[in-house]
């Protein structure tokens, strides 16, 4: 009998002030997301005269090799692990649909996609009272510092919901924080 675990998370408004420097960084996953979806629509399939069409399936682990200097090229001001993220939710989303090519992330517009700046474990860190992620210090909201005033995992991610930034953590097991944040 397996048993189901959930996992609690917790969401914490980040200040307005990092807006700016939030928007580029989704902008920049936008882009990065983009380029794999270029890739693997591009090639998926190789024409072999003869015998007709060969499929090419991307793994995660290729289009990191190929999107390696993404980075560098383009000036992005992204941790590398938020690269590695975005290909894997790439790879994860073309696997669960079944499709070599997935709907374009829009950065500006009316369609625009909702900004989402994904990062591991080790790229993120708290100091003194804020996050740390990529060269830059995020403040959060005054009522939620008492509360992450203890060691918390920051592994998710930040996101928006129109007009409002939020880093997601999971809680560990056993650890459960008030409703109000």
């Amino acid at each position: 009998m397996k048993f189901k675990t959930n996992i609690k998370a917790l969401k914490v408004r980040v200040k307005d002030k990092h807006k700016p420097v939030l928007e580029r960084m989704a902008f920049e996953v936008n882009q990065v997301w983009n380029a794999a979806n270029e890739i693997t629509a591009d090639d998926s399939y190789v024409p072999v005269p003869g015998a007709g069409y060969i499929r090419n399936n991307f793994t995660a682990y290729e289009l990191q090799k190929l999107l390696k200097s993404i980075k560098l090229e383009r000036g992005f001001i992204i941790h590398s692990t938020s690269v590695q993220e975005v290909i894997a939710a790439h790879h994860k989303a073309r696997k669960q649909f079944k499709t070599d090519k997935l709907r374009w992330r829009v950065s500006g517009g009316p369609r625009r996609s909702l900004g989402w700046v994904p990062f591991k474990k080790g790229a993120a860190k708290w100091k003194k009272g804020q996050v740390y992620f990529a060269g830059h210090s995020f403040c959060l909201s005054r009522r939620c510092v008492p509360v992450l005033s203890r060691r918390m995992p920051v592994d998710a991610g930040i996101s928006t919901s129109w007009s409002k930034w939020l880093l997601s953590s999971p809680l560990p097991p056993g650890r459960w924080v008030s409703t109000w944040v």
